[in-house]
């Protein structure tokens, strides 16, 4: 009897089916520091810390994190340390410095993670804690601040951080009644124009006397309570202090008071005695500066920062 060959079987779909994706979320980086890497044991020459937002299906924002990983130029890309930060729906503009690394005076040569997590609130992590493994991560500090904050700088060779103030409505009526005249109809000496221009309504008055005249609480703002703009830490357990303003030697300390000095760059400048001809005899001369910027003003300002 001869053997039947086998015939092949066909499989015919009836019906086609694609798994649907699933979107959970995604992290959209607000604000991004490559620097080198502060934790001397590491193998990583840079680190990368960011601020990031953690977007979900919707669209909107669930919470913010600041991640520390290893730079772009590491070979291996590691996470190094995550912290998620209060969730507050005041978020800080970009343009803001809002991270850093700082070293404080009584450890010079170690820094610490600083973050601007909201205008009222600053955290300070220990992300490379000394002595311990690097794996468990070191102690934090939330600081609330008696003011809103725009940004937070580091001061080099370890003498802490700059705190910036945020210029309110109060500032910005100070500022126009200092420089300009302000009548209960707006501006005095403004030009009259008969075309159909769109004006702005006058400027309100927020200062007033017991009287509740107008014209008393322009007295008011010409020489208002001036409220510093800029303030400094020296350690992380210490309270937050003005930095005084000194023009020259021969005048007296006063506070920073200017809100519209804004400040660009923090650093130090490194330079070596002229003077001296001999190598031996060469130190470098370390100083840290402030680069600041007036807005109303269109003037660059390089300021000398001293203990």
């Amino acid at each position: 009897m001869a053997k039947e060959e086998a015939t092949p079987l066909w499989i015919t779909p009836l019906l086609n089916y694609k798994q649907p994706e699933v979107t959970v979320g995604h992290y959209e980086v607000v604000q991004r520091v490559v620097m080198p890497s502060p934790h001397p044991n590491k193998e990583e020459a840079e680190i990368e810390t960011s601020v990031e937002n953690f977007i979900g299906p919707e669209g909107n924002a669930v919470w913010r994190r600041v991640a520390v990983r290893s730079g772009p130029s590491c070979p291996q890309q590691t996470m190094h340390a995550s912290f998620l930060l209060p969730d507050d729906r005041q978020n800080l503009s970009a343009k803001s410095s809002i991270v850093c690394w700082a070293a404080f005076p009584e450890q010079p040569d170690h820094k610490l993670l600083c973050v601007l997590a909201n205008a009222t609130l600053l955290c300070i992590f220990d992300v490379y804690p000394k002595g311990k493994a690097y794996t468990l991560g070191g102690e934090g500090h939330s600081i609330p601040l008696p003011f809103e904050a725009c940004g937070v700088y580091a001061i080099d060779d370890g003498q802490g951080l700059l705190l910036q103030r945020t210029e309110t409505l109060e500032d910005n009526l100070a500022f126009d009644a200092q420089n300009r005249t302000w009548t209960s109809t707006g501006l005095q000496g403004e030009e009259e124009d008969d075309g159909f221009v769109l004006k702005a309504p006058p400027r309100p008055l927020r200062f007033r006397e017991s009287t509740g005249t107008e014209f008393g609480s322009l007295s008011m703002l010409k020489n208002p309570t001036t409220v510093p703009s800029l303030f400094s830490l020296s350690h992380p357990l210490d309270d937050i202090l003005p930095v005084s303003h000194l023009c020259d030697a021969d005048s007296q300390n006063s506070p920073f008071e200017d809100v519209f000095e804004k400040i660009l760059f923090v650093g130090v400048v490194r330079w070596v005695d002229p003077a001296t001809t001999a190598a031996a005899e060469r130190k470098e001369h370390l100083q840290p500066i402030c680069v600041t910027y007036h807005a109303h003003k269109k003037r660059h300002a390089i300021w000398e920062i001293k203990n």
